[in-house]
């Protein structure tokens, strides 16, 4: 009988042993991976150095070009910029003018929209 109290409480204890065991491990959720990096914001000077400044030049003088196209406008003189208004600027920019091409092919509404404060910025 002693030998049946025994056994009896040694199977007991590993089955209370078996029970207190932590449960398998339930594997972690996965995290969301990072966001890749948004491109930066482009603002109006980079797109101007991009687009525009091959003709018109880094300033705006319009001397980029003067050889192949004859006078361009120099964008940051007074008269120049008094001339036009942002919707006129970016009208030009959309649509072209005289030598200029369309760039509404090439740029988006939101970059054309964005150039005239820029050009506004240049005027001496």
């Amino acid at each position: 009988m002693t030998r049946c109290v025994v056994l009896a409480l040694t199977v007991l204890g590993a089955l209370a042993a078996g029970c207190q065991r932590e449960p398998a491990a339930t594997p972690a959720a996965p995290t969301p991976e990072a966001a890749p990096p948004t491109a930066p914001v482009e603002t109006g000077e980079n797109i101007y150095l991009t687009a525009c400044a091959n003709c018109h030049g880094a300033d705006g003088r319009g001397e980029a070009l003067k050889d192949r196209f004859g006078e361009l406008p120099d964008l940051g003189a007074p008269e120049v910029q008094a001339k036009l208004t942002d919707e006129a600027i970016a009208e030009t920019i959309r649509q072209g003018h005289g030598r200029m091409p369309d760039f509404s092919v090439v740029l988006s509404d939101d970059q054309i929209r964005q150039l005239p404060p820029y050009l506004r910025s240049m005027k001496r």
